[in-house]
């Protein structure tokens, strides 16, 4: 049989993951934003980082430590009535959503320059990379 390829593989996770987020207790109560697979690091090391679920003065969000940057994730409220606010600062993301304003402190320093933000299917997705050393 050949080897499977890396689109098998990931199927296969997809499929993995869904399965868990089917199967959790209590999944009524709990919010589930999305999922993140991050390869491809500069020494080839593929490993889970660290990944928080929280809420911060109101606004759920996910993140994730992708090694060099942040992926921060999101889920707009439905009935949003106007384009969020989202000011990325060298410590911090500012945003504010319907009049409610919610700061998300970073313990590295953040590169505003290479940092971007998207906006779809009702979800805010930004990447935010970590300043490098001089």
């Amino acid at each position: 049989m050949p080897p499977d390829t890396p689109d098998d593989f990931m199927a296969r996770i997809e499929k993995i993951v869904e399965e868990i987020i089917r199967n959790l207790p209590d999944k009524e109560q709990k919010q589930f934003i999305g999922c993140a697979i991050i390869t491809g690091s500069p020494l080839d090391v593929n490993r889970i980082r660290m990944m928080r679920f929280q809420q911060q003065e109101g606004t759920p969000y996910e993140l994730i430590d992708g090694g060099d940057r942040y992926f921060l994730t999101i889920p707009l409220p439905p009935g949003l009535q106007s384009a969020p606010d989202i000011d990325i600062r060298t410590d911090s993301v500012h945003l504010s959503l319907n009049g409610q304003e919610t700061a998300i402190p970073f313990s590295c320093p953040i590169d505003m320059t290479r940092s971007s933000y998207s906006i779809r299917n009702n979800v805010l997705d930004i990447v935010l990379a970590k300043a490098q050393d001089p």
